[in-house]
């Protein structure tokens, strides 16, 4: 035991160390020890208590209310008064609403307002996303009809362009004509003189 908990001389080291070679108990228990020495070390260190509460310790009296209340015979007893009273509220609270039809006109719009408070969000954030909705279509419809317009006054324009070419061309096809045989006739006047 000196020797595993780092208790022992030098010369008694020694002379365990010589003898564990030889003896293969002695050399398991020291590995056992090792182990279980190994495992108490590592366990975290917590603080002992400073006081052991014992039955007989004031600690364990029951307190003024515990006293004045010491059996649930009191509390089936209170649970039934309470019981009573829920039922006598919920009674009387019916008849007296519906005798009196001023507090039944007040109950039905506070329910009703009551009613549009938790609503009104919802109604607002849908009505909201409608009108998004018919917005972001109209905008759409907007811009699909633009594109359409654009695409088509892009047609006619190339169309006007390609029939202008056209003339052109045919014009220039005539002059060209015209400059053709005015050159022939002055060569065949020219070298018939």
């Amino acid at each position: 035991m000196d020797y595993v908990l780092g208790e022992a001389t030098p010369a008694a080291r020694l002379e365990f160390e010589a003898h564990v070679k030889t003896c293969r108990d002695c050399a398991a228990e020291r590995d056992r020890l090792d182990v279980t020495r190994a495992a108490l070390t590592a366990l975290p260190r917590e603080e002992m208590p400073r006081r052991i509460a014992f039955v007989s310790d004031k600690v364990f009296e029951p307190t003024w209310w515990q006293r004045l209340w010491p059996s649930s015979q009191w509390t089936f007893a209170a649970a039934g008064v309470l019981s009573a009273a829920i039922v006598f509220h919920a009674v009387w609270g019916q008849k007296a609403l519906a005798t009196d039809p001023a507090l039944v006109r007040r109950e039905v719009a506070a329910g009703i307002d009551a009613e549009l408070q938790m609503r009104m969000p919802a109604l607002v954030a849908r009505a909201t996303a409608l009108a998004e909705a018919r917005h972001s279509e109209e905008s759409a419809r907007l811009v699909r009809t633009a594109l359409n317009a654009a695409s088509q006054r892009y047609e006619l324009e190339r169309r006007a362009e390609r029939l202008t070419m056209e003339a052109n061309f045919e014009l220039m096809k005539k002059q060209m004509n015209r400059i053709l045989l005015a050159s022939r006739d002055a060569v065949d006047v020219g070298g018939q003189e």
